[in-house]
C-alpha cells in the first residue's frame, strides 16, 4: 500500500487524465525515487492527475513520512503547480507509517 504511491506516481506518468483522475495514498513513499537515484519532486512534476497524500508521523521525526509531502515541501509544491487547488495533503502525526496496512 504504501510503496504503491511510488508506482502510482509512475503510472500516472505514461496514464492519461482521462484515464487516471486522482490518486491516493496513506504513507505515501514517492520519496523512494531518491533512494533509487532520482528526484521525488520531478517525479511528482511528471504525474497526469492530483493526488490525495496522508503522510504519517510528527514531522521530522524518526520513522515519520519526510516533510516532502506536507505544505510547501516538494513533492506537494509540484502537484500544486500543476493542479492548483486539485490535490490535498494531511499529515497523521500521531500514526506511524504503514498503520493502514497494518489495520491499526
Amino acid at each position: 500500500i504504501c510503496w504503491g504511491a511510488w508506482v502510482g506516481f509512475h503510472l500516472s506518468k505514461v496514464t492519461p487524465r482521462s484515464e487516471l483522475v486522482c490518486g491516493a495514498s496513506a504513507h505515501p513513499s514517492v520519496h523512494l525515487e531518491g533512494v533509487l537515484g532520482g528526484d521525488p519532486a520531478g517525479l511528482a512534476a511528471q504525474v497526469n492527475c492530483p493526488w490525495a497524500l496522508f503522510p504519517c508521523g510528527a514531522a521530522g521525526s524518526d520513522g515519520a513520512d519526510p516533510s516532502i509531502y506536507d505544505l510547501g515541501g516538494g513533492v506537494y509544491k509540484e502537484l500544486e503547480a500543476k493542479f492548483p487547488g486539485q490535490s490535498v495533503t494531511k499529515r497523521y502525526a500521531a500514526m506511524r507509517h504503514g498503520f493502514l496496512a497494518r489495520g491499526a
